[in-house]
């Protein structure tokens, strides 16, 4: 498999939520607006997984987690890992720990070796990606004083695939809640 799959909460967002969102990234990061829809990613990249065993433990995470509310109400600068690439984040406060409680379940069993504890984690959404971290505070500064509320549901688990050419394609999807009875 030469494709990496991830996992991403693609949120169904309130009223005037998205459009928001979408006004902001298209901004602050074109690159990705144009390439995959606002989300939180739960799971990077990974080539090493067999699909079918990859949708088989999202599925299963998925059915074990119930649908719940988010909102970000204040933006973050984030920082890259790898190179000196920064961030504009909107960070949930309500929803935080039940997303960080799906990205816990999701790395167990044979996505245990895909948790990183050398890079921190925070849910978020990204809506801006800068050169460098210097020009992503001015742009958290100016969103948050206009008021962030961005709000919604996640009702599923998304997987999508980045191909060599850099192309994101939405390949399955998985509802929260399928097994809760």
């Amino acid at each position: 498999m030469n494709r990496a799959l991830f996992t991403l909460a693609l949120p169904e967002f309130a009223p005037g939520a998205r459009e928001w969102v979408d006004r902001v990234r298209v901004t602050h990061d074109r690159e990705f607006a144009d390439r995959v829809g606002p989300h939180f990613t739960l799971v990077f990249g990974d080539t090493s997984i067999d699909q079918e065993a990859y949708f088989a433990h999202v599925g299963e995470v998925a059915g074990a987690a119930p649908p719940f509310p988010f909102a970000c109400r204040r933006a973050e600068v984030g920082t890259d890992h790898q190179n000196d690439t920064g961030y504009a984040f909107l960070v949930p406060d309500a929803g935080h720990s039940e997303l960080l409680d799906l990205r816990a379940a999701l790395h167990t069993g044979l996505f245990a070796p895909l948790l990183r504890l050398d890079i921190p984690y925070n849910p978020h959404i990204t809506v801006g990606r800068f050169e460098r971290v210097g020009p992503a505070r001015p742009i958290c500064d100016a969103l948050n004083a206009s008021g962030i509320d961005v709000s919604g549901r996640i009702t599923g688990l998304t997987v999508v695939a980045m191909q060599p050419d850099g192309r994101i394609d939405e390949v399955a999807g998985f509802p929260l809640g399928a097994r809760a009875g």
